[in-house]
């Protein structure tokens, strides 16, 4: 994608992070542009999944997300939340349960909204993202390969009147847990059909060949015009 597009972006989340400028800096090459943000959910379950695979989802969950991983011949195996978000111990549960039947090598990543999740509405607690992150990351340790976190942030920006808590992506200083996946399709435009992500390093390589193989590069006009938007405020 357009590199002035993408350092304006990270800059943004350094902004919403209340981060110093240039703070983010090294993720600018971790950025990749794609046609809104599931393009870049299919590309992710692409890369990822293989029959047989599992993604951990809350319950409910965005109904269009689990095509890509049913036609990958994935499952996703679903964890009750509560009215502060994805619960924490369900998940553990899960996650234990999932290593006494010997299934937690088949184990990819876990999926959430975590601002106004759809259909719910219900925005992730503050004093669960931490934990949240940190648990992934603990258990990619016990399954012995990396589980990512796959934080679908669509939604965000569409909280009026108050601030919105800290992005998931903030809470993984190293950048190879959390996968964050944004979109302009709710706050700026939904005919524009632009989103981006920002990978941990071993995924930009497979995404961008997937990525050429798909349409071989997002609208360079739309690119474009978003910059202009956002260089304009």
């Amino acid at each position: 994608g357009d590199h002035k597009l993408r350092s304006l972006l990270i800059r943004s989340l350094e902004r919403q992070e209340g981060a110093a400028e240039g703070a983010f800096a090294e993720a600018v090459d971790r950025t990749v542009i794609t046609t809104g943000s599931a393009q870049l959910i299919y590309l992710l379950c692409e890369a990822l999944l293989d029959e047989g695979d599992i993604v951990l989802v809350e319950s409910p969950t965005y109904f269009v997300f689990l095509g890509p991983v049913e036609t990958r011949g994935a499952r996703a195996i679903r964890v009750p939340i509560d009215d502060q978000g994805l619960r924490l111990d369900a998940l553990e549960s899960t996650f234990q349960d999932l290593e006494r039947q010997g299934l937690l090598d088949r184990v990819k990543f876990v999926y959430t909204i975590p601002e106004h999740a759809n259909p719910t509405g219900i925005s992730l607690a503050v004093d669960r993202r931490k934990g949240l992150v940190d648990l992934v990351r603990r258990w990619s340790e016990e399954a012995g390969h990396r589980i990512y976190l796959l934080e679908d942030s669509a939604y965000h920006g569409l909280s009026y009147g108050r601030p919105e808590a800290d992005s998931l992506w903030s809470r993984d200083p190293d950048g190879e847990t959390v996968i964050l996946a944004r979109t302009f399709s709710k706050t700026f435009s939904p005919g524009m059909k632009l989103g981006y992500g920002v990978l941990p390093r071993g995924l930009v390589d497979p995404v961008l060949t997937l990525k050429g193989n798909h349409d071989f590069g997002t609208s360079n006009f739309i690119q474009k015009l978003v910059r202009l938007v956002l260089a304009n405020g």
